[in-house]
């Protein structure tokens, strides 16, 4: 009941949200994102999980690096969206940690004074979720794709908090970012049990609402994909930029 109630509260900020971006109704959305083997990841599908936590501007969109995604990059402009140029947001790159994307691009929408985003991640022959694996901390370990709502570590995200893993500049500045929006970050060498071994999309520790009670587990939808994150570098964070803390576990979740 709890996991319903759960997954329905996700529906429902999905489609504010995607209303929001001037996206139409949740299911043409997820339809395309059957179609071209899309997900969303980034913040907005934190903000799936955490409605209200705070405001969007952008949305980021994981697909494959090929034709098929084509119907969605049409969907887009005809809900209005151009192609920004490159020289428009040259330093938004750096905002992208994972090594798997080979490209990307971007669109904005202007409605009167208010313009939002949208970023098209192309991720190379691996699966998109790959991408999502590579982020710069756990707390945006999360994606939604056409069958529902994915959270890689629950256990930290669900209570607001995650581990930092990129130590760049540009990672610290993310990760600070989340720190301003309510999001506290513990070291990960404070929890080995999540750096230490190889972690599985299957494993139950994995948080999946699905939009369907036909779906009863990831396994119908996603291969075996496995990953293993290295212990973050939050010490080296002054004490403002990252708070240390003990998570609970969300075990009626599961």
């Amino acid at each position: 009941m709890l996991r319903k109630r759960a997954t329905d509260s996700a529906y429902i900020a999905l489609g504010c949200i995607l209303a929001h971006f001037g996206l139409g109704p949740a299911s043409m959305v997820l339809y395309l994102l059957d179609g071209t083997s899309t997900i969303i990841a980034g913040s907005v599908a934190l903000a799936v999980l955490h409605p209200d936590l705070f405001e969007l501007n952008d949305i980021d969109f994981y697909t494959s690096d090929d034709d098929e995604n084509l119907p969605l990059l049409r969907f887009f402009q005809c809900c209005g969206y151009e192609v920004v140029p490159v020289s428009d947001f040259d330093d938004m790159e750096g905002g992208y940690f994972s090594p798997s994307v080979t490209s990307i691009v971007k669109f904005r929408r202007n409605v009167g004074n208010i313009s939002t985003y949208i970023n098209v991640m192309f991720v190379g022959l691996d699966s998109p979720i790959r991408a999502v694996v590579e982020s710069h901390s756990t707390v945006v370990m999360n994606y939604v794709a056409w069958y529902g709502v994915v959270s890689l570590y629950p256990c930290f995200t669900l209570f607001r908090g995650g581990l930092a893993i990129g130590d760049s500049d540009s990672a610290l500045d993310a990760i600070r970012k989340y720190v301003a929006r309510g999001i506290e970050f513990a070291n990960a060498s404070d929890h080995p049990i999540h750096c230490s071994a190889e972690r599985s999309i299957h494993n139950n520790l994995v948080l999946f609402l699905p939009f369907s009670r036909d779906y009863a587990s990831l396994d119908s939808f996603e291969d075996e994909f496995t990953w293993s994150i290295s212990k973050g570098p939050v010490q080296n964070s002054s004490e403002s930029d990252c708070k240390h803390y003990s998570f609970q576990h969300p075990s009626t979740l599961y």
